[in-house]
């Protein structure tokens, strides 16, 4: 169970590189680490490439995304100047 408060949806935003509307492709994991392929549909913040990805640290203490369901479309908030993103 994640440690770590999310905060306000503004926050979220302006903390955020990127944020998207996209669908997951693929998730690769890497012990507790979660990287996903993602095909975005829209970008609301900056300019992810339509076929990009995100890495996702796990464990209690990280605060990532956990394992996001493939095929689900999600809203994405993410860092990062380009592909793989982090969140």
């Amino acid at each position: 169970e994640c440690t770590c408060k999310q905060g306000q949806l503004g926050q979220q935003v302006k903390k955020a590189d990127v944020v998207f509307i996209g669908t997951v492709d693929s998730v690769a994991t890497e012990g507790q680490d979660h990287t996903y392929s993602i095909t975005a549909s829209r970008a609301y913040q900056g300019a992810p490439e339509r076929s990009t990805m995100v890495e996702s640290a796990g464990g209690r203490n990280a605060c990532g995304l956990g394992k996001l369901g493939v095929g689900t479309t999600y809203v994405f908030f993410a860092t990062g100047t380009e592909a793989p993103y982090q969140a």
